[in-house]
């Protein structure tokens, strides 16, 4: 028998619900890597911004396409955590 993703993930099977505890660790872990994802995003856009006679257009298309949408999502991730209960580390 093979587990299921959402088993894998919180390591209970589908007719255990998770508790709110182990939601918000698994919504903790995803702010994380948006938030890096989110760096290499911006990191990406500053060095494109260097070249801007070439590369202006691709570094908006960096800070439109991953650093805004990701910001976006990290805001999503984070009003769940607090409607759990839970709070997210310093810095998001």
């Amino acid at each position: 028998m093979s587990l299921s993703v959402d088993e894998k993930a919180t390591g209970s099977s589908a007719s255990a619900r998770p508790t709110d505890y182990e939601i918000i660790g698994e919504l903790t872990a995803l702010a994380v890597r948006l938030k890096f994802i989110y760096g290499t995003g911006l990191a990406v856009q500053l060095a494109l911004k260097q070249n801007a006679d070439q590369d202006g257009e691709l570094a908006d298309c960096v800070t439109s396409g991953i650093c805004n949408g990701v910001t976006d999502l990290t805001e999503s991730v984070r009003n769940l955590v607090e409607r759990l209960g839970g709070s997210l580390p310093e810095g998001f």
